[in-house]
């Protein structure tokens, strides 16, 4: 995934929930996702998808530190308009279970607990 596509996908759903996109960040170095904050009526909360398209939702953007959530409403748009099944904060917490596009040294290094921290990270 690049920025252009992350664009048009986030920006293309949140238009059919009435949410606004208040500001996008792209991954560097660290951290390894994209990041958009979104703001509705009764909601405000970030979007994160990793470049293998890996998407979750979370509560707020902390260094080093997400609460991961569910918002049924965005997800079920970026399913049905996009074909992007987005993690559950119960996926994303559960015990880590790795990926074929995970490093192994990575894993070996920094010991991810969970599948959340497994795939949104800050490691360099």
């Amino acid at each position: 995934m690049d920025l252009a596509l992350f664009k048009k996908i986030i920006y293309g759903a949140s238009n059919q929930v009435d949410f606004d996109i208040i500001k996008l960040l792209e991954p560097e170095v660290t951290p390894n996702f994209y990041v958009a904050w979104i703001k509705g009526r009764d909601a405000k909360f970030v979007v994160l998808a990793s470049h293998n398209n890996d998407w979750s939702f979370a509560a707020e953007y902390e260094w080093c530190q997400l609460d991961f959530i569910n918002n049924s409403k965005l997800a079920a748009v970026l399913l049905n308009q996009f074909g992007i099944h987005v993690l559950t904060k119960e996926e994303l917490n559960a015990p880590f279970e790795t990926r074929p596009y995970i490093d192994d040294a990575d894993i070996k290094y920094w010991k991810p607990k969970t599948l959340g921290e497994g795939l949104f990270n800050w490691w360099d």
